[in-house]
């Protein structure tokens, strides 16, 4: 992959390609939405920086940061870089992917090698919310911000990966797609826009019907981590038409009750039971609608 493959991103590729490894400061940034590219462009970035170097991809360290990501982690793949770091004068790269899943800990470690990095390494920082490192960390990294992509960056990415996706499907989900590959390439499985048809059917009616719920969630449930944002989307532009087309205060206090229920307990670190979860706020959808 090179950066010409990218879709999108005129600006922040332009920006890359005019660097040289020389003048590469040693701690950047990329942040935006997850899956429009942040990731893609840096592989593509170095792809072409280092190809012409033996062995490049020994120069090149990630760690794919989650909720277990601890302090020790951090600290292993910091270890183990300046150990194998035998090529001198060339750059070694340490890529944190998702680190907005570092806890505290791990950012107070990270900032003790941004602060005093070892000789020729790059550290880069991917991640979805800017507001979530302490701002220690942010004075001393470079930023790059990664926009949405437009619908017409998403054609085009459908046309290069030979997906047959037209741009009405597109304007039609974009409520879902929200500017990103990885929501895209999710929505337009084909087993997931059955999926997506179902719950929306269900959310159709005028009453909740246990039975059905029953069989929307054994579909739900074979991939449910990584269907919940499309649960969430669709639950909130719902709430968001019975909003926008009643003026009953009582009801619009019940959406917004709901929405910060949502917000406050329906994520992806969640522990509570998945089923019971949905069941909760599907419940309040449906006492929502009678009012």
């Amino acid at each position: 992959m090179n950066l010409h493959n990218i879709v999108g991103h005129e600006k922040q590729i332009n920006f890359l390609r005019n660097l040289t490894l020389d003048n590469l400061h040693h701690s950047w940034i990329f942040y935006g939405k997850k899956g429009v590219g942040k990731y893609s462009t840096l592989v593509s970035f170095l792809n072409d920086k280092l190809d012409n170097k033996t062995n490049y991809l020994e120069n090149i360290f990630k760690l794919e940061c989650d909720i277990d990501t601890s302090i020790d982690d951090i600290r292993e793949i910091i270890r183990y870089s300046n150990l194998t770091n035998a090529h001198k004068n060339e750059k070694t790269f340490i890529i944190f992917n998702d680190a907005d899943f570092l806890n505290f800990q791990s950012w107070n470690a990270l900032l003790k090698t941004i602060e005093e990095p070892p000789t020729d390494t790059i550290i880069i920082i991917i991640l979805e919310n800017l507001k979530k490192i302490p701002k220690t960390v942010v004075s001393r990294c470079n930023l790059l911000k990664f926009s949405d992509l437009t619908n017409q960056n998403l054609e085009n990415y459908c046309k290069k990966n030979n997906m047959n996706v037209d741009i009405n499907a597109l304007n039609e989900k974009e409520f879902l797609i929200r500017g990103s590959v990885d929501r895209l390439n999710i929505i337009f499985d084909e087993e997931n826009i059955t999926i997506i048809n179902r719950l929306i059917k269900f959310m159709n009616q005028n009453i909740f019907i246990f039975n059905e719920f029953e069989n929307l969630y054994s579909f739900l449930s074979k991939d449910y981590i990584k269907l919940r944002f499309i649960i969430i989307d669709i639950v909130f532009y719902k709430l968001k038409e019975i909003f926008i087309s009643n003026n009953d205060e009582k009801k619009r206090k019940l959406i917004l009750d709901l929405l910060t229920f949502m917000k406050n307990n329906f994520n992806e670190n969640s522990n509570q039971d998945k089923k019971q979860e949905l069941l909760v706020i599907l419940l309040e959808y449906f006492k929502i609608k009678k009012q």
